[in-house]
């Protein structure tokens, strides 16, 4: 008796290192979270010893036969998958570790008949899967549902004991809720598991492919070829020293580019300079003139010049009888 006590003591030790695993704020590859990953790791494997020392658990036996205390020890190679998991030092190293662990849990649990039929077959890799999405949707809803089990169990237990006192929660038929909160917490590992064995089976390949180049059998792949006529990167907003900023309550349309004081002044002065845009163009003009146009009006004032000193009817003297 005295024995199990100290398993139920290195639980709550082991518990605790691990909420403080999950809350710490230091980087993963740093000295400081490898010592917590250590020292939570060694009372995870020391509560595993005691627990196979005190043959606490049997293979001819079903999930009704295992006491209540007793229940969240099947956890104990789930805890050690995930501390390897967390370990960023020989990174492939603990992924194959942690997939030993996370297959070592499963195992337990098919042997006490918790796990459903599909999850079964997904352990031994005959699950055919023809809708990805679909089967997606149900693990997610799937998940959802072991959560809020876990919610309302823990808030109806600590409910109890506010009320009551814990010597009188584990003394009452109320047990039963700390059993089906350890239940379902086994069932919500369950689900993680095969989630992160299917994320390690994606990160594996990448890291070997990365060894494989870091040992020179593999070449890396050449760059692609630049295009001949490479466009130009799509800017999607950009804001030269404001003017977007500027720009935004202006009118639609076109602003003037001077005040009515200086179109008023600029017109005087064209009028005492005899300036503006008439003169402009006359000068233009003057400039612009063709030579023939010259010749053509120099002859039409001679021909007026004539016709004045030879008005018509001038030349017929004898035809005036007087």
């Amino acid at each position: 008796m005295e024995e199990e006590q100290r398993a139920d003591s290195l639980w709550v030790e082991c518990s605790s290192l691990w909420d403080q695993v999950e809350q710490s704020c230091a980087r993963g590859d740093s000295d400081e979270f490898k010592a917590l990953l250590d020292r939570c790791q060694e009372r995870f494997q020391a509560l595993g010893k005691r627990v196979n020392e005190l043959c606490l658990f049997s293979t001819n036996e079903t999930i009704q036969d295992i006491q209540t205390p007793y229940l969240p020890f099947i956890l104990i190679p789930y805890y050690l998958a995930l501390i390897e998991q967390r370990r960023m030092q020989d990174r492939k190293l603990h992924l194959d570790n942690a997939k030993l662990f996370f297959g070592n849990f499963i195992s337990v649990c098919d042997n006490f008949e918790l796990l459903s039929s599909d999850e079964r077959k997904e352990a031994e890799k005959e699950a055919e899967v023809k809708d990805r999405r679909a089967e997606l949707i149900a693990k997610a809803r799937k998940e959802k549902e072991v959560n809020d089990r876990i919610k309302y169990l823990t808030e109806k237990k600590a409910k109890i004991i506010a009320t009551r006192g814990t010597d009188a929660y584990e003394d009452s038929s109320e047990e039963e809720i700390e059993r089906q909160l350890y239940l379902t917490k086994i069932k919500q590992a369950v689900l993680t598991t095969f989630k992160e064995i299917r994320m390690i089976e994606q990160e594996l390949p990448m890291l070997e492919h990365m060894d494989a180049l870091a040992r020179g059998e593999v070449k890396p792949a050449a760059p692609p070829a630049p295009k001949k006529n490479p466009q130009p990167p799509l800017t999607l907003f950009r804001d030269h020293k404001g003017e977007l900023r500027a720009q935004v309550f202006q009118p639609h349309w076109i602003q003037p580019t001077m005040t009515i004081e200086q179109q008023a002044q600029i017109e005087m002065q064209n009028m005492v300079t005899g300036g503006g845009p008439q003169s402009e163009k006359v000068d233009s003009d003057s400039e612009d003139s063709d030579p023939d146009d010259d010749e053509k009006y120099r002859k039409q004032r001679e021909w007026d010049a004539w016709c004045d000193d030879n008005p018509s009817g001038s030349g017929n003297t004898t035809g005036n009888i007087s």
